[in-house]
């Protein structure tokens, strides 16, 4: 603690260094009147009013509708070599994605499984990492806030919240209708509309978008691509204010995902030659094509293809009453559902070996009243939470272990007009899992301010989870029945028009476990100077635990785990110098978790998980993380802007206790020390050059290069619990579960036209094309060797917009 305090002290020291310094060039550069621009100042509802961002005593990052679509951040995960201790991994289909912020997430972005790091759509919760890498269409901004946010937003903000937000409504009449092309057969086309309906009542905005892509992997064995997009996207929202006191709002989003699956890519698998030139040689029946040598992350050997299905319905009604000038009262509804049905091949061979399928399912509705009150020096917001939840997911072997008997029992096959899988002849079923949660929650946060230059706030914030979840794994094997059947039904059960095989029915499971937590937090900030500010927080958040649905199969698992939680103390300094010119803001953390939730990646029986290993969940006894973050902008001239962040973070988990015959013994030393999505150092800097061409064209150029150290990949067997993935510290397997540091440059260019009708851009991203894996899912030493996803290759994409 003492080296900590040091720590702490040390870089607070700096960040008033610079804030002195800055200031006095500051009061220099007003003397010669020599500034004439100054920063945009982005408004953001963080604390749920608006404030400017610079006002905000909290590590908040924000980017507004026009800084994104500069940028070319299309989605959520592209957010993260642009927001300093934001890390994001996305999954098998391009809707689906893990995020961590400063060291702390959720390992995978399963159902039933509630992320650490949850998105917000206007203030709603959106429950799972399935369907959470939303498409940033018809946006008004996004806002990142880091640490855990355990008042105002609640259970499962623990690690941050991404907050979305729409466009607003008023009366202009405007929109837009864009089109673009780009590698891989890029092919989109976005269109979007605002109006009045009856002025200063009525108001509307719609929105479509078609978003499609060839695969960019090529599946050797199959003919065909894998990880393409396909997507469907529709918005609307309806605002009706029939008094100046009184705001109704209704919005819907649609979103419909059909395209070939990411497929996972084998690295230096001794399957090779086990099959080529090994015990296996002699059966050709079961690797007709053999194992290809390439190294090309994009040249995968699968003997699988299939497509991912996302269907996303959304909507949320709100009813807003200004009471008076001083009171604000509002309620906020909202019924979401999301269903996803997937192929994936997890050892990742040509052999018809090992492949699954999944359908996942689930609904969640919630509803908050919210009071908002301000007056003279006091300002007050509480509300009442209410939050239900149904998931389900089944999951099935499309090939298993009896296709290497004989002949009969080969598994092939069974295609549509379009040559997509959609059936397989043979099958078997191994688990099936249902959880219902249901959330409640009141909560109060006041601020005052003691004089003028200091503002104190606090809250607080009650929880209860009730989570329930019942677990089967039959064993069926079966020849015959559609897969589309089988993924439709509301059963668990054999499809229809197929033969039974066998049928063992296996373990069923069980558990109900109730979670309660309080959750305060106070904070103090101090302007010292014009437009300088220091703060200083401590919070703490609550995440509740989990059951595990296979606990009544592996040996020494318990049913369910403890909440976890952690007290965060934070201090920072945010200020403007140079007439506005120049933003610095900068924070240090250190961050103490309670009963950390981690996954510990344990070998089990082949029944319990197709791999031979499953992540157990369990309460870590200590963890702690220390950080530092800086954000700079600085419009240096008024075609000029120079953006710099970096963060530095370490996280450490220092006891996991475990069984052994003298006792409780810690084993945290045993794991690898490379946190999952925790890189110790990352950061990006930017440019934007703004001119003018003699044609009348106003033309910008950007460019863009994000840093990250080496970080931790673990996402392997843990799709029945959450938490930080851990893996035992192996020399043969450690590099396996590592990816190395990268940097990533994007860049691009815009040009519009004087009336600002028209518009074109283009935008490169990984222009350097550096190729790292961004998910273990399994590792099998010199038999599968690793089986893991790898990030986005270079691409490109040309767009054109025409406003109106």
């Amino acid at each position: 603690m003492r080296d900590l305090a040091r720590g702490l002290f040390a870089v607070s020291s700096i960040a008033f260094a610079v804030s002195a310094m800055a200031a006095e060039e500051q009061t220099e550069t007003s003397k010669t009147g020599e500034s004439a621009v100054q920063l945009e100042q982005v408004v953001v509802q963080a604390r749920r009013r608006e404030e400017r961002l610079s006002d905000v005593p909290a590590s908040v990052s924000a980017m507004s509708a026009a800084a994104l679509k500069s940028a070319g951040v299309s989605s959520v995960a592209g957010l993260t070599q642009y927001i300093p201790g934001l890390n994001v991994a996305e999954g098998v289909d391009n809707n689906t994605a893990r995020f961590f912020i400063r060291g702390m997430g959720t390992a995978t972005p399963a159902v039933g499984i509630e992320p650490s790091v949850p998105v917000y759509i206007d203030d709603v919760y959106t429950p799972s990492g399935l369907g959470s890498n939303i498409n940033l269409f018809s946006v008004d901004r996004v806002e990142v806030l880091r640490g855990p946010q355990g008042t105002l937003y609640g259970r499962n903000a623990f690690g941050g919240a991404i907050k979305v937000y729409t466009k607003p409504l008023n009366d202009r009449a405007d929109g837009y209708v864009e089109v673009a092309t780009g590698n891989s057969n890029r092919r989109d086309v976005k269109a979007e509309m605002s109006g009045v309906l009856v002025p200063g009542m009525l108001r509307f905005n719609l929105g479509a978008a078609s978003l499609m892509r060839d695969g960019y992997q090529t599946l050797v064995n199959t003919g065909k691509k894998g990880w393409g997009e396909d997507t469907k996207v529709l918005k609307g929202k309806l605002q009706f204010d029939p008094t100046d006191k009184l705001r109704f709002t209704v919005a819907y989003d649609k979103t419909d995902a059909d395209a070939a699956a990411k497929q996972l890519k084998i690295t230096n698998s001794g399957m090779k030659d086990i099959f080529n030139t090994g015990p296996l040689s002699g059966y050709p029946k079961i690797v007709p094509n053999r194992l290809q040598s390439s190294t090309d992350p994009d040249v995968l050997d699968t003997d699988t293809y299939g497509n991912s299905t996302v269907k996303a319905r959304g909507l949320t009604w709100s009813a807003q009453w200004q009471v008076s000038d001083e009171l604000v009262i509002k309620y906020l509804g909202a019924d979401r559902k999301m269903s996803n049905g997937r192929i994936f091949d997890i050892e990742g061979t040509a052999a018809p070996f090992l492949a699954v399928s999944e359908q996942l399912n689930l609904r969640g509705k919630s509803h908050e009243l919210q009071a908002n009150w301000t007056s003279g020096a006091l300002s007050l917001i509480g509300g009442l939470f209410y939050y239900q939840e149904d998931t389900s997911s089944r999951s099935g072997e499309v090939n298993n272990f009896l296709s290497f008997l004989d002949s009969k029992h080969q598994a092939s096959y069974v295609t549509d007009p379009n040559g997509r899988q959609t059936a397989v002849d043979i099958r078997r079923v191994f688990d099936g899992l249902s959880q219902q949660v249901t959330s409640k929650a009141a909560f109060v946060n006041a601020g005052y301010a003691l004089t003028k230059d200091v503002n104190v706030t606090g809250g607080i914030r009650f929880t209860e989870d009730d989570k329930a979840t019942q677990g089967n794994r039959p064993s069926t094997t079966f020849v015959g029945g559609s897969l589309a059947d089988f993924s439709t039904n509301s059963c668990f059960c054999v499809p229809q028009g197929a033969t039974i095989i066998d049928t063992a029915f296996g373990a069923q499971l069980s558990g109900q476990r109730k979670y309660r937590a309080v959750t305060p937090e106070f904070t103090v900030d101090y302007s010292y100077a014009r437009n300088q500010m220091a703060y200083a927080s401590v919070k703490r958040g609550f995440q509740a635990g989990s059951i595990f649905p296979a606990s009544n199969v592996v040996p020494g698992a318990a049913l369910s785990t403890d909440a976890q939680g952690v007290d965060a103390l934070e201090l920072g300094n945010k200020g403007t110098f140079l007439d506005g010119r120049l933003s610095l803001n900068a924070s240090v953390y250190y961050n103490r978790y309670k009963d950390l939730l981690v996954s510990v990646n344990t070998a089990v029986p082949i029944a319990v998980s197709a791999t031979g290993f499953a992540g157990v969940p369990q309460n870590a006894g200590a963890a702690h993380s220390t950080g530092i973050e800086l954000e700079s902008r600085y419009q240096v001239t008024r075609e000029l802007l120079l953006t710099a962040n970096v963060a530095y973070n370490q996280f450490k988990v220092t006891e996991v206790m475990a069984a052994s015959p003298t006792g409780p013994v810690n084993i945290a030393n045993t794991f690898l020390d490379v946190p999952t999505l925790s890189p110790s150092l990352q950061g990006n800097v930017r440019f934007d050059y703004r001119f003018n061409l003699n044609s009348g064209l106003a033309a910008r150029i950007f460019a863009n290069a994000a840093y990250r150290s080496k970080v931790g990949i673990n996402s392997a067997n843990a799709s029945e619990s959450s938490g930080l993935g851990l893996v035992g510290a192996n020399p043969a397997t450690d590099k396996y579960y590592i990816s190395p540091a990268v940097t990533l440059i994007s860049a691009g260019v815009s040009l519009n036209t004087e009336d600002q009708k028209w518009r074109v851009d283009f935008i490169g991203q990984n222009l350097n094309n550096q190729r790292r894996p961004v998910s273990t899912v399994a590792v099998v030493p010199d038999f599968f060797g690793a089986i893991q996803q790898w990030n986005e290759p270079r691409n490109w994409r040309l767009s054109v917009t025409r406003s109106f």
